[in-house]
């Protein structure tokens, strides 16, 4: 006859082994979501830097210097965000997810950077 210590038991937290982690893939990605939110406030910025600059009476030629800063966070939270998501990747064992995320966030800022000055060039051109 069973008893009640024979039963099966469901698994618990403590006797669960640990899912293996990647706190470089996690950091990856926490840098590429606040790259996304100094992105998004620097777009609002730059929407909004024309009526700033006309209500204080200043010259559109101060746009760029407005825009700056943001545009320098955006590029050194980039490289850091892919940097962190490459070496998250080449982590063995280790759930790569995070750090895909972060790796492409971070590269798609940085190409978004490189590629918005070229913008202009070509509209001028045309």
């Amino acid at each position: 006859m069973s008893t009640p210590d024979d039963a099966p038991r469901a698994a618990t937290p403590a006797a669960t082994p640990d899912r293996a982690r990647n706190p470089v893939g996690r950091a990856a990605l926490i840098v590429a979501l606040v790259l996304v939110t100094v992105g998004s406030a620097q777009q609002v910025l730059a929407v909004l830097a024309p009526v700033i600059l006309a209500r204080q009476g200043l010259s559109i030629s101060a746009y760029g210097l407005l825009l700056a800063p943001g545009g320098i966070a955006v590029g050194l939270l980039g490289v850091a965000a892919v940097i962190l998501g490459i070496l998250g990747l080449t982590r063995p064992a280790s759930p790569r997810e995070a750090a895909a995320a972060g790796l492409a966030i971070g590269a798609n800022a940085l190409l978004a950077l490189l590629i918005s000055p070229l913008a202009g060039l070509i509209a001028s051109a045309v």
